[in-house]
């Protein structure tokens, strides 16, 4: 219930509503939930643009690239496209022209890395 809570209080732009119900939802491990925490990630990185937190938005919205890669669902593409123009118009500020830090060879968890969770 809380994380459909961070959702609803994301939509009409109440991010810190948001981030709060974020904090009391359950966590939920990536690996076995990649659908959901995906999701879910989206509406975080939303809700921080919404605050004027740049750097956790991104960092949210590449996290959330990170967890959907493999995913094929038409929520998913819809989630992550409304990351990605919400982003849109602080392409253009300065401190969105930072170089970004190399890419790793691989985006998928390795057999002994912890899974991904959110909080």
């Amino acid at each position: 219930m809380s994380a459909d809570a961070v959702e609803i209080h994301r939509d009409p732009n109440l991010p810190d509503a948001a981030l709060r119900w974020n904090a009391q939802a359950t966590p939920m491990s990536a690996s076995d939930y990649t659908r959901s925490v995906g999701l879910r990630m989206t509406v975080l990185a939303t809700a921080h643009l919404q605050r004027g937190d740049l750097d956790r938005a991104l960092a949210d919205g590449q996290r959330t690239v990170v967890i959907l890669g493999n995913v094929r669902s038409a929520p998913a593409t819809d989630y992550l496209t409304s990351v990605v123009r919400a982003m849109a118009p602080l392409a253009q500020r300065p401190a969105s022209r930072r170089p970004l830090p190399p890419r790793p060879p691989s985006h998928r968890r390795q057999h002994n890395q912890a899974p991904l969770t959110v909080p």
